[in-house]
């Protein structure tokens, strides 16, 4: 035990501790504030051992007890645990909400990405199928052999055959079905009504079906 020896020659009385105190400056402030409720009290000494700190002090006809530190050192213990595990708490919320963050982003840009694919292709199309109705209509009623040359007539439904295919299958069903009608009666566009009605009305399911799509991504 270490002893440290203040000027004070009466009797000294041991009470155990409570409050961790550090300095002599903390002893003193403590001591002051048995002086505001008028205990009659002198500091003496304080002395420290290896497994229990004690105060010695003396007080004129009274004896102050102070509880043992070493529930103060568990309560603070518990409190440091208790931060500790809030602190792992939020550290693994700020993980889980970074990766759903991220992984929501990620979605979110590829449906993007596809959106305006679609989008591209849909206007591409829709500008194919009115150049292959002016093809159709300038053979038939003009006998324009440039403007109706059939050639270009095969080469806007290829066109528009291919591109459906990034749009959906719905749409590509009805460009595959345009293809066909076109197939057959390309040759009779210029003479017969009826091949050209057939044909127009095969480009306005197209249009409307692509118009659809794009209604339902707006």
């Amino acid at each position: 035990m270490q002893l440290i020896t203040f000027r004070q020659s009466e009797p000294l009385i041991k009470v155990s501790q409570s409050i961790p105190i550090t300095s002599y400056h903390l002893v003193r402030s403590f001591f002051e504030s048995l002086s505001l409720l008028n205990i009659d009290h002198k500091f003496v000494a304080c002395a420290t051992t290896s497994a229990v700190p004690y105060f010695y002090i003396v007080c004129r006809h009274k004896k102050l007890y102070i509880p043992s530190c070493k529930k103060k050192k568990e309560g603070q213990l518990r409190k440091l645990k208790e931060k500790l595990k809030v602190y792992y708490i939020m550290s693994v919320f700020s993980v889980l909400f970074a990766l759903l963050g991220f992984s929501y982003n990620t979605w979110r840009m590829e449906v993007s990405e596809e959106n305006n694919n679609v989008r591209t292709a849909a206007f591409e199309v829709l500008s194919h199928l009115g150049e292959l109705e002016h093809v159709i209509l300038s053979a038939h009623y003009d006998n324009d052999l440039v403007e109706g040359n059939p050639r270009k007539g095969w080469i806007k439904v290829g066109l528009v055959v291919d591109l459906n295919v990034l749009i959906t299958p719905e749409v590509a069903d009805k460009a595959l079905k345009l293809k066909a009608q076109w197939a057959d009666s390309w040759h009779l566009m210029r003479t017969e009504q009826a091949v050209v009605t057939d044909l127009v009305t095969r480009i306005d399911d197209t249009r409307m079906a692509i118009k659809l799509v794009l209604k339902q991504m707006s």
